[in-house]
C-alpha cells in the first residue's frame, strides 16, 4: 500500500532557486532509492513537500526531515494510505517561488515566517481537493514545461 505525506516548514535561512534545485536533485537521487516520489516547494521562507511511496519508506524520509536543521515548525498536514501517486514519474520535482523585492513584499515575508498557523487553519476545513488540485495543476504545468 502506497502513503502520502504532505507537510509545511519554516526554512533556518532564505534559499535561491539554484540552492533549492540542488536540494531537491539530492533527494531524489536518495527517495528513488527508496522509492519515494513527491514535490518539494520553496517560497518566502516557506517549504511544502508532499511525499509518496511505501509507506515504511515514506516514514523514514519523514524522520530524516524531521531532523534536518535547514528548516522547523514542521507541520504534517496530510498523513493518508493512497492508492495512486500524484508524481509517480518524477524523483522529486522543485519549484522556487522568487523571493519578494518590494518593502510591502517584506512586510508579507515577515507575516509568513510566523509558525505555518495561516496554513494550518486554511487547510483544517479540508484540505485534500484543494492541496491535491493545486498540486496536480503543478504536475501537469511542469510535465508541459
Amino acid at each position: 500500500m502506497l502513503h502520502r505525506v504532505l507537510y509545511v516548514s519554516t526554512a533556518a535561512h532564505r534559499f535561491d532557486e539554484p540552492s533549492v534545485a540542488r536540494l531537491a536533485e539530492r533527494s531524489s537521487a536518495k527517495n528513488r532509492l527508496l522509492d519515494v516520489t513527491g514535490v518539494l516547494i520553496y517560497g518566502r521562507g516557506q517549504f511544502m513537500q508532499l511525499l509518496e511511496g511505501p509507506k515504511d519508506n515514506v516514514r523514514a524520509v519523514m524522520r530524516t526531515i524531521n531532523e534536518d536543521p535547514r528548516h522547523f515548525n514542521i507541520l504534517t498536514v496530510i498523513d493518508e494510505p493512497t492508492s495512486v501517486r500524484l508524481f509517480d514519474s518524477w524523483g522529486m520535482g522543485h519549484l522556487a517561488i522568487p523571493e519578494p523585492t518590494s518593502d510591502s513584499d517584506q512586510e508579507q515575508t515577515a507575516d509568513a515566517e510566523r509558525p505555518c498557523s495561516a496554513i494550518a487553519a486554511m487547510l483544517e476545513s479540508g484540505p485534500g481537493d484543494v492541496i491535491f488540485g493545486i498540486l496536480r495543476h503543478f504536475r501537469d504545468k511542469a510535465a508541459v514545461a
